[in-house]
């Protein structure tokens, strides 16, 4: 994710599951979403308002309806690419050396598909 002054990296799988919530923390407080690869809960959480006796502020569910296919938005993107012919993407170079690294691995490790 980028941002003016910054940049921040979520890392995630959507192939394995948690017994804990995904949590993303802020100075004013946490959302927490009970399953990261395919939420059904979204609850949000801050240090202040009306006090809550287990967060000691202010907790709210956040309304949310999932998405039918996990993979929507990543398939909506991959076309609007592909529709614009966007070859320089910004992430392409990542992209393109994870490919590398991985035909890397495949070769040193005598993997051929």
């Amino acid at each position: 994710m980028e941002y003016p002054d910054m940049t921040a990296e979520a890392v995630y799988s959507k192939i394995t599951a948690s017994v804990t919530p995904s949590v993303i923390q802020g100075e004013e407080g946490s959302i927490l979403i009970d399953g990261i690869s395919i939420p059904t809960s979204i609850e949000l959480r801050l240090r202040t308002g009306c006090k809550d006796p287990l967060t000691g502020g202010y907790s709210e569910i956040l309304p949310y309806t999932p998405a039918k296919n996990n993979m929507v938005y990543e398939i909506e993107e991959f076309l609007r690419l592909i529709e614009k012919d966007e070859i320089n993407h910004k992430y392409l170079q990542y992209s393109l050396g994870a490919i590398r690294v991985i035909d890397e691995v495949r070769r040193q490790a005598e993997i051929i598909f």
